[in-house]
C-alpha cells in the first residue's frame, strides 16, 4: 500500500474578459472570494478586473498580450511602459497583489526574443 500526502498552496482560477455577456468585475471578485479562490490568472491586464482585485486578498498573475511580446522583447522602453501601466500602477496605487506575469503557451517556441522579454519584464516587476 502506498500513500501520498500533499499540501495545496491555494486554489486558483483563470479569468478571461472576452465574453458576449461579461459580468461586472466586482461581481467576479465577490464570486471568487465567496468560493475560496485565492489566486487568479488574467489573460490580459484588464483595467476593470485589476481595479476590482485591489484589496481583495487574491494573488494575481497577469498575461502579456501576444501582440506585445516581440515589441517588449526588443524594447526596454516598451516593457517599462507596459509594466508601469499594467502592473506598477495597480500594485502601488490600488493594492492589487500582482505576483507573476505570463505569456501564452503557444509562444514558448524559441523565437529569439524569449530571454530578452523575460529580462526586460522581470527586471521591472
Amino acid at each position: 500500500m502506498c500513500c501520498w500526502v500533499a499540501s495545496v498552496n491555494g486554489i486558483g482560477a483563470n479569468w478571461g474578459t472576452q465574453s458576449s455577456h461579461p459580468l461586472p468585475p466586482q461581481t467576479v471578485v465577490k464570486m471568487l472570494r465567496d468560493n475560496g479562490i485565492q489566486k487568479v490568472k488574467l489573460f490580459d491586464a484588464d483595467y476593470g478586473a485589476l481595479r476590482a482585485l485591489g484589496k481583495s486578498g487574491i494573488e494575481v498573475m497577469v498575461g502579456i498580450p501576444n501582440d506585445m511580446l516581440a515589441t517588449m522583447a526588443s524594447s526596454m522602453k516598451a516593457a517599462d511602459k507596459w509594466v508601469a501601466k499594467n502592473v506598477s500602477d495597480h500594485v502601488n496605487n490600488h493594492n492589487v497583489d500582482i505576483r507573476f506575469w505570463a505569456i501564452n503557451h503557444g509562444y514558448l517556441a524559441d523565437n529569439g526574443w524569449k530571454s530578452a522579454l523575460s529580462e526586460h519584464v522581470h527586471n521591472k516587476i
